[in-house]
């Protein structure tokens, strides 16, 4: 016999709370959460509305799409200040804004259940996402059914069903063109390796109908289950297998330089596990998909005693293409501190990495 010690804690002053008490404070707080939530929301649709597109002939600041159909796009980067001081990922930031002007401008009836409280925001904004790629119209005809609700209810399995209808009936061809790419996408291949290499090892790619493979699936799964009844230990060889990688040991506390622009690849293996991703604030896209950007800027044409020592790793960073345009060509700079900090600068933004 066990027995299990509870023991007893109180948070502030909520101790002295009754169960009424406690049930009258966590309604009090639901609706703290969803005005503030709903303020988030208007916050994120004026802070568009105040970094409206801009014409451009350069690509590299040219006006960026973050809603669905029939909403304003808006200025390169503009949602790079407000993950700033939201402290959230650059992604999670045009996340926000793209949801508040779907909601505004796809779905205006939703949007005013949110402003009064009515729905979640985060109820709303996966309203928003799951709606995302439909037209304007339809975006419009989902709306004008949830708004007919008395209940008030957006879950994600109403609003599937809606989407699904929409696109069968609204339209008809788009769907039919999906389904006529997916299916022309369907393939069985079996891979052998070369026969002179040829280890007891193939390859098996499916590619089909869902229903038919989570049947496939199924009894698959049904005939290894009986296999290992029968003690064939060829299964537990299979999930048993593991490939390893070896990579040479580098020395993280070199900084030795060359004199090109582009590092050697020691140099670039060093500074993708120092900095493991990219180093905007609040990026975590991997450091090996990034860029390695000079944080003081290279130059080439400078006379040629003076490119000695120009890349090196504690002039190099991890910069994703993106934010490497926005700090090439948009308002951002930074630099490096001698203790491996990244000082970030930008429009009503200051941060540190």
């Amino acid at each position: 016999m066990s027995t299990t010690v509870v023991e007893s804690f109180e948070v502030d002053d909520l101790g002295g709370l009754d169960a009424a008490g406690v049930l009258d404070a966590l309604s009090e707080t639901e609706h703290q959460e969803r005005r503030a939530s709903a303020r988030k929301l208007a916050l994120a649709y004026q802070w568009a509305v105040l970094h409206p597109a801009i014409d451009r002939s350069n690509f590299l600041e040219s006006p960026e799409v973050l809603g669905g159909d029939g909403t304003p796009m808006v200025a390169a980067f503009t949602a790079e200040p407000l993950a700033v001081r939201l402290r959230i990922t650059p992604g999670a930031a045009a996340a926000l804004i793209g949801d508040a002007l779907d909601l505004v401008h796809r779905h205006p009836r939703l949007w005013d259940k949110v402003q009064t409280l009515r729905v979640p925001a985060w109820q709303a904004r996966r309203v928003a996402q799951q709606t995302r790629r439909l037209p304007l119209p339809s975006a419009r005809w989902v709306d004008q059914q949830l708004a007919a609700r008395s209940d008030d209810a957006c879950g994600p399995v109403i609003v599937d069903r809606l989407v699904a209808h929409i696109t069968a009936t609204a339209e008809p061809e788009t769907h039919q063109q999906r389904e006529q790419a997916a299916q022309a996408s369907w393939d069985v291949t079996l891979t052998h390796p070369d026969p002179t290499l040829f280890a007891g090892t193939s390859h098996l790619d499916i590619t089909g109908d869902t229903l038919v493979l989570h049947e496939l699936s199924d009894l698959v799964d049904q005939v290894a289950h009986q296999l290992l009844l029968d003690g064939d230990h060829k299964l537990r060889q299979w999930v048993g297998h593991h490939q390893v990688t070896f990579v040479p040991v580098l020395n993280t506390a070199r900084g030795d330089a060359v004199d090109v622009h582009d590092p050697p690849p020691w140099m670039r293996e060093q500074v993708i596990l120092r900095d493991q991703h990219c180093v905007f604030p609040g990026c975590t896209r991997d450091a090996r998909t990034c860029d390695l950007d000079h944080t003081t800027p290279y130059q080439p044409d400078d006379p040629p005693h003076s490119l000695a020592g120009q890349t090196h790793p504690d002039n190099l960073a991890c910069l994703c293409r993106r934010h490497h345009r926005a700090k090439t060509h948009g308002p951002w700079r930074y630099t490096r501190t001698p203790d491996g900090r990244y000082v970030w600068t930008g429009p009503q933004a200051f941060s540190k990495s």
